[in-house]
């Protein structure tokens, strides 16, 4: 069979996984599942990259390729950086990442969903009935405030935005930005939101 793109993980990759995906993998389906998403079932050479390149993987879900100019040498996101390109294989090549991918949950809203650190966002996308913006559409990069950002923003404010559509739904395309935004290709300067301004973005060292 083959031939095969392998985006392989080095052991610090699997070493540093969170402790939720550890658990996760532990489970040899998931394992599996985990696999079979670092699985291309064609040859990706590193000349092939090219900036929001998808490429559905043997798990079925796509895998998105960005890369951005940054010197010394471009950095690719797959959505992490890879580390070595073009390593050959009898049966194909490998890439080797620097973390591991997480198969997508499903859309924006649903991958949202899925963490309790991000119920009042969910619940303020329902009430400013944005779903078809979180689901359809993209790519799209979304600065998700949590639970404990919420929680900073005094309650009569917080009312009168909930109580305020127009506002809200301001507020929350803001928070969204157009295009995929890894963090390796996050840098100093003003990004245009789905809202229609720019937000200044400033990366520390």
């Amino acid at each position: 069979p083959g031939p095969f793109t392998l985006f392989g993980p080095n052991d610090a990759a699997f070493r540093n996984l969170p402790d939720w995906a550890k658990q996760a993998v532990s489970n040899k389906t998931v394992l599996v599942d985990f696999l079979k998403y670092h699985t291309l079932p064609r040859l990706v050479k590193s000349g092939d990259l090219k900036n929001e390149l998808l490429v559905t993987s043997v798990q079925g879900s796509q895998v998105r390729i960005n890369i951005y100019d940054r010197k010394p040498t471009n950095r690719r996101c797959a959505p992490i950086e890879v580390e070595r390109v073009d390593n050959q294989a009898t049966n194909g090549i490998i890439h080797v990442l620097q973390s591991v991918m997480i198969p997508p949950a499903g859309n924006a809203l649903v991958a949202l969903a899925a963490c309790p650190r991000f119920k009042t966002l969910v619940t303020m996308v329902h009430i400013a009935e944005l779903m078809e913006t979180f689901t359809k559409g993209g790519p799209f990069t979304i600065f998700a405030p949590t639970e404990d950002a919420f929680a900073k923003i005094p309650e009569a404010m917080m009312m009168k935005i909930l109580g305020d559509t127009k506002l809200l739904k301001k507020i929350l395309t803001y928070h969204v930005v157009p295009k995929t935004l890894c963090s390796t290709g996050i840098s100093n300067g003003p990004v245009a939101t789905v809202e229609g301004h720019n937000v200044d973005l400033f990366v520390s060292e």
